[in-house]
């Protein structure tokens, strides 16, 4: 059996930061099948950068989460790597997220001076958790209880959610922990908190783009592949021959039979399927010449 060689991505351009150029090892992709299938020169657009290089040293064997620091940007790079683990199956860096948190939890309440005010980052990382997975997520719960009971003075932290980017939703769920007087349950490691390894939650896998060249006016590649468009092989030919006529080509594999979707892109880029022969379950996309 070949094991799967490095690949090079291209990361975060739909983020608002800059786009990065990040490798992804043989190793990393053994231990995903999400990386395992991804050809190289595919785009995450919507992924960030360092999110993705936590979830990579992970698969790659590397247990130390110094980088996530208590911070709001901290708490923020904790969301986003948390989303991330959860659309590629990866429950056990989810649970190790929170473990780590839950240690920089600790020190501030036993240091009684940490704050953590709601401030862009932090209504960012709510935002993103919304998004990308759903709303009461565990690490929803988890940024809710780790605010609410850090906060200093509760008035100030009203104040803040409501000239913030908070939901009605969140604020009322903050300020809840923020004046009650149930046991603390980070310190006492709620069950809430945590993601079953057994059957973890399933979410959309991230949002892949392959990207291909070609001669003007052929349209060449596939744009927009979710997750519900998985990708079996994408492969491309140019012809040797010196006839100028002959264009060269691409065949993307789907491992479904085109949806609705995939048809109006095939409208819109000029791509056409056929069944793939000696196969019932996988089709081919092949790029139009036009005229």
């Amino acid at each position: 059996m070949a094991y799967p060689g490095p690949i090079s991505v291209l990361v975060g351009r739909r983020t608002g930061e800059p786009a990065q150029q990040l490798q992804i090892s043989p190793r990393a992709r053994i231990n995903c099948p999400f990386f395992k299938n991804l050809a190289s020169g595919s785009s995450l657009p919507t992924t960030h950068p360092d999110a993705l290089r936590a979830v990579l040293r992970h698969l790659d064997g590397d247990t130390n989460l110094d980088p996530f620091q208590p911070s709001n940007d901290g708490l923020l790079l904790f969301t986003r790597t948390w989303a991330l683990a959860g659309k590629l199956n990866l429950p056990t860096l989810q649970n190790a997220l929170v473990a780590k948190m839950t240690e920089h939890y600790k020190q501030a309440r036993r240091a009684d001076t940490a704050c953590y005010p709601a401030d862009g980052a932090l209504g960012a990382a709510f935002v993103h958790l919304g998004n990308q997975l759903s709303t009461g997520s565990p690490a929803e719960k988890f940024l809710v209880w780790f605010v609410g009971r850090l906060a200093r003075d509760i008035r100030d932290l009203e104040t803040s959610l409501r000239s913030g980017n908070f939901s009605n939703r969140i604020i009322e769920d903050v300020l809840r922990v923020a004046r009650g007087f149930e046991r603390d349950a980070i310190r006492r490691g709620d069950a809430m908190f945590r993601v079953g390894t057994a059957r973890p939650a399933r979410y959309a896998l991230p949002e892949i783009e392959v990207h291909t060249s070609a001669p003007t006016g052929i349209a060449l590649g596939w744009r927009g592949v979710r997750d519900e468009s998985s990708i079996c092989s994408v492969s491309s030919s140019d012809s040797s021959s010196s006839d100028d006529d002959e264009i060269p080509t691409i065949d993307i594999i789907l491992c479904h039979r085109p949806t609705r979707r995939d048809w109006n892109s095939r409208k819109r880029y000029g791509m056409i399927f056929s069944r793939r022969s000696g196969s019932r379950r996988s089709w081919k996309s092949r790029p139009l010449p036009t005229t």
